[in-house]
């Protein structure tokens, strides 16, 4: 039998999909490279089409390929803003002719992933004693999520000088949603705590301004 070659680009699954803002989809938005009999064709390389303003590929495009089922799976994040748009997804196929699928999706409006502080408090006096403080991730539904990790880092804002100490570089929140560390040392002016999440399309979630102790 003559050997297969890839010929089709097929649309799985994804059609549709909806999340809120600065979240994953769900699922993969997935295509299926086939050849001229309908069997999968593995090590297809694929290109993908999106606005970068509106969601965010995590990922290196340029080693996308179909794996060795003939399926190709793109996932994306949306950013900050809520509306409708679509993703392509393109191969060229044995002909040289440029096979493309797309797949429509939208991002409901709503409140942002974020990780707030913990009881509402934007600014904590410091000194020679470590302060406490606690911050809860939510996502863009306000749900707690717990199991996260989080990456702590300080930031002084314009014209302040000194440091503060944190007392750990990253956390992880508990299955309750919250994370807790503590912040010391003596700063004039203001310093702002950064706390991120990796792997989301937003790095910086929350800032918390340090006033200078006695």
């Amino acid at each position: 039998n003559e050997a297969g070659q890839f010929t089709t680009l097929v649309p799985i699954s994804g059609n549709g999909h909806t999340t809120g803002l600065q979240l994953p989809f769900a699922s993969p938005f997935r295509a299926r490279t086939l050849d001229q009999y309908g069997n999968p064709v593995n090590g297809v390389p694929v290109a993908i089409d999106y606005d970068d303003s509106f969601v965010s590929f995590l990922g290196n495009e340029a080693d996308l390929e179909s794996d060795g089922s003939g399926y190709v799976d793109i996932t994306l994040y949306s950013g900050i803003e809520s509306g409708s748009d679509y993703l392509l997804i393109g191969a060229l196929d044995s002909a040289g002719i440029l096979q493309v699928v797309r797949f429509d999706f939208s991002v409901a409006p709503g409140p942002v992933f974020e990780v707030q502080p913990n009881p509402g408090f934007v600014e904590v006096t410091i000194g020679a004693a470590a302060v406490p403080i606690a911050v809860k991730a939510i996502d863009g539904y306000q749900n707690l999520i717990p199991n996260i990790d989080l990456q702590l880092a300080t930031r002084n804002a314009p014209g302040s000088t000194g440091a503060v100490a944190l007392s750990a570089a990253s956390v992880r929140t508990g299955n309750d949603g919250f994370a807790y560390f503590s912040v010391e040392g003596t700063v004039a002016g203001e310093v702002q705590i950064v706390v991120n999440a990796p792997g989301r399309p937003e790095a910086e979630l929350m800032s918390v301004s340090v006033l200078a102790g006695c």
